[in-house]
């Protein structure tokens, strides 16, 4: 046990070493914390955790526990999650992103977690799908008013409103954010009523299992 401690220790120095060298070249402001496996299961931990972004692995790495991952950091702390697929060799993330719109209070506060990456966009999407068939929901201009908000903010946008033609909404939006090279999916994800443990379902948990580029998630 005291062997594997000492080299958990020079692990950590080491990671700590490799941080403290990249923050510097960026000139960024940082606090390196390590958390030991033991203490995984306390969620206070993660409580304390005081941060603008949480920028996650997906799949999560297979060393990590099933406890922290993505959606148990998104649903414990609150804070927006950045996952970047393990096959995702983009050169940037943000430049042209492309937003799933659905006009709920979940996409709206994804929007408002994004909006450091939409200001700094060269591109803006808003993607809506099937919301011809909602026109109670979405109003006559579908995304116009969201458009309006952005853009007062300096935002370069424009609006897609397409139909699923039946597909599935979730492979509809990956299949948009490819033919328009997007490299970043914004989505509210939510959670059913009754069981805070099944936090994505539906087009989220799709969107999860079938991205291929960085998604921007938030609650």
């Amino acid at each position: 046990m005291a062997r594997q401690r000492h080299v958990d220790e020079e692990k950590v120095l080491a990671a700590a070493r490799h941080f403290g060298d990249l923050v510097r070249e960026h000139q960024i402001g940082s606090e390196f914390r390590i958390v030991w496996r033991n203490a995984l299961g306390d969620d206070g931990i993660l409580r304390a955790l005081h941060c603008d972004l949480i920028v996650a692995a997906h799949p999560k790495p297979a060393d990590l526990p099933a406890g922290w991952s993505a959606e148990r950091l998104l649903l414990t702390t609150g804070i927006p999650v950045l996952l970047v697929p393990n096959g995702w060799h983009g050169e940037t993330i943000g430049e042209n992103v492309l937003i799933a719109w659905n006009r709920s209070r979940e996409a709206r506060r994804a929007v408002n977690d994004a909006m450091p990456f939409i200001n700094a966009a060269g591109r803006v999407t808003i993607l809506t799908v099937d919301s011809d068939r909602h026109p109670d929901h979405f109003g006559p201009e579908p995304g116009s008013n969201l458009l309006e908000h952005l853009s007062r903010h300096g935002a370069h946008v424009d609006i897609a409103n397409i139909s699923s033609g039946g597909a599935p909404v979730a492979e509809v939006i990956l299949g948009e954010a490819a033919t328009r090279n997007a490299d970043l999916v914004v989505i509210g994800a939510y959670s059913h009523p009754r069981t805070a443990e099944i936090l994505f379902g539906g087009v989220t948990r799709s969107l999860l299992s079938g991205a291929h580029l960085p998604l921007l998630i938030s609650r």
